[in-house]
């Protein structure tokens, strides 16, 4: 009889079965759990560059300007700005500084009662020379005034030459005009100009009406003063 050597038969007993069956078994949960364990670290991986690439977005969008702040172009503008205007002053001689309180210096009193054109004029020296009667004695503020008589305030001014060459261009119109010195109460000089007296409250109105006709103003820039 010939036997084949191609072909072994094994042989195993039932506890060899045993065994085999129970280290495929161990076999087949180690495999598992290092399936698993791969999959936990590969979430991991993913879920920090995830955050990772949230915390990259995060930064660029903070660096990014919001609007209305200053940028680093608009700085730099700034400080060119600066250093011509610095330039400037000094080829011409004047600070910026001094030039804008130059420029304020120049602007006409905004407390002036009236909006006459006058007060941002300068005033002709050859006929600005006051008459005695628009000259009321000093500390005598208002003692010209009578009471109970109407007069028109027309203007108002910080400076007694512009107020008395106004006084003297109102006066060569034909009304009676006043410059009453300034009141103790007065933060500061005002050198008012008034015309009148008049008896009546009509004739103040009839007066204050010729006036504005005669300075080629409003009615409305002028007004009644009682005293």
């Amino acid at each position: 009889m010939t036997t084949d050597k191609r072909f072994r038969e094994l042989n195993f007993s039932s506890s060899q079965l045993v065994v085999v069956f129970i280290a495929i078994l161990i076999l087949g949960v180690f495999v598992f759990l290092l399936g698993v364990s791969v999959g936990k670290k590969h979430s991991v991986l993913a879920a920090n560059a995830g955050e990772s690439s949230l915390l990259k977005t995060e930064a660029v969008a903070e660096k990014k300007p919001q609007l209305g702040e200053p940028t680093n172009a608009t700085v730099q503008q700034e400080l060119d700005a600066r250093q011509q205007m610095k330039k400037d002053s000094q080829k011409t001689g004047v600070h910026p500084e001094k030039k804008t309180e130059a420029q304020t210096a120049l602007k006409p009193d905004l407390k002036s009662a009236t909006a006459d054109d006058t007060a941002g004029r300068k005033p002709d020296i050859n006929k600005a020379k006051p008459t005695p009667a628009e000259k009321p004695p000093a500390g005598q503020a208002g003692s010209a005034l009578k009471s109970g008589i109407f007069y028109i305030q027309i203007g108002a001014l910080g400076d007694k030459q512009s107020a008395d060459a106004f006084a003297k261009k109102v006066e060569n119109e034909g009304f009676p005009v006043l410059v009453l010195v300034p009141l103790p109460t007065d933060k500061r000089a005002i050198f008012r100009i008034r015309i009148g007296p008049y008896a009546t409250k009509q004739e103040a109105e009839d007066a204050k009406a010729k006036i504005a006709v005669a300075l080629k103003k409003k009615k409305s820039d002028y007004f009644l003063v009682k005293g």
